[in-house]
């Protein structure tokens, strides 16, 4: 992915590897993959759960995380 990768797309392509993870297991694999490029991955979770947070900057057409349980998300189908 280029420098103008957005958290969205990163997240995205931690759980096409991973089925169902943690906000810790997720803020590692950023660390990993994309060090020092987004700080409050716990957020851009939640933001990006369907049906979750209404105050969340995405458009409703970009969420695409399914939340498991609390701190626990899997990727929606169809991704």
């Amino acid at each position: 992915m280029s420098n103008e990768t957005r958290a969205r797309n990163a997240i995205i392509e931690c759980f096409q590897a991973h089925a169902t993870l943690t906000v810790g297991d997720v803020e590692k694999w950023i660390a990993e993959h994309y060090p020092g490029r987004w700080k409050d991955i716990a957020t851009a979770l939640a933001d990006l759960t369907i049906d979750g947070n209404e105050t969340s900057g995405y458009k409703e057409s970009d969420k695409c995380l399914i939340r498991v349980s609390r701190g626990t998300y899997r990727l929606a189908t169809g991704l």
